[in-house]
């Protein structure tokens, strides 16, 4: 600030040297009017030295927050980017997960259906060779109790022929 103080000083000391030169060397224009009309001037260019500063700080100031809002607005999509594709990963994720599940209930499923359907065919085999071994058992519990009931009659025909035989060779 302090170097631009002096310019201005420097400035206006010089436009009221040029001035009064100036003044002094017209006939037909008054000194002080003459004066004035370099006195505006003068404080024209020192207003505009003065603020051409000034406007360039504001217009790079206003240029610095634009590209900060286009740089906050990138780093926003990117953000938001980021987050659709971490949603749509973990859409396909639980879709993939929900698809090995179903294959896997699918799988035990049939394995479960293929034990059902193994342990009641093994069920009826088994049932089959039971009622077979009864039918087995109940013939051979028939056949000694018919044996037995034959057996008296069969000992009676033995004693019989014994009693015959025994009688012909007492008689001889």
């Amino acid at each position: 600030m302090g170097l631009r103080m002096k310019m201005l000083k420097i400035l206006l000391a010089t436009a009221i040297v040029a001035t009064s030169a100036s003044a002094m060397a017209s006939t037909t224009v008054s000194p002080v009017a003459a004066m004035k009309e370099q006195a505006k001037t003068v404080a024209a260019q020192t207003t505009q030295q003065a603020t051409a500063p000034a406007q360039a700080k504001v217009a790079t100031a206003t240029v610095k927050a634009q590209d900060t809002a286009v740089k906050a607005t990138a780093e926003k999509q990117a953000v938001v980017a980021k987050v659709e594709t971490a949603q749509q990963q973990a859409a396909q994720t639980k879709e993939a997960a929900n698809a090995k599940v179903v294959a896997a209930k699918t799988v035990a499923d049939t394995k479960v259906e293929a034990v059902k359907t193994d342990a009641a065919v093994k069920t009826a085999e088994v049932k089959e060779a039971t009622v077979a071994k009864a039918e087995e058992v109940k013939a051979a519990a028939a056949q000694p109790a018919e044996a037995v009931k034959a057996a008296p009659a069969e000992a009676a025909v033995k004693a019989e022929k014994k009693g015959w035989f025994s009688w012909f060779k007492k008689s001889a």
